[in-house]
């Protein structure tokens, strides 16, 4: 890309969940987190089963490796949320 990055299959998905959360967010009134259920209902993704994205995204977002992307688990369930914007530092 012009930014000097690539493009990958997985860094579509990531976008993919990212602005599904950024809807969310922009609601009015905004939307709480989502469920991974209401993530993953219609979400394009590159896996060829939705069990499988499910799993394998829950796991890379639980280990920080969505970008801009937070999950929380509360009461055994996964919820999905924006990262906080970077904090600068003086």
């Amino acid at each position: 890309s012009a930014a000097g990055g690539h493009w990958t299959p997985y860094a579509e998905t990531c976008r993919n969940i990212r602005m599904l959360l950024q809807g969310r967010a922009m609601m009015r009134p905004p939307m709480g987190p989502a469920t991974t259920a209401e993530v993953f209902t219609g979400l394009a993704h590159h896996y060829r089963r939705h069990s499988t994205a499910t799993s394998a995204m829950l796991g890379w977002a639980r280990a920080g490796k969505v970008p801009g992307v937070v999950v929380t688990m509360q009461d055994g369930h996964a919820l999905w949320t924006l990262a906080p914007p970077p904090t600068r530092e003086a």
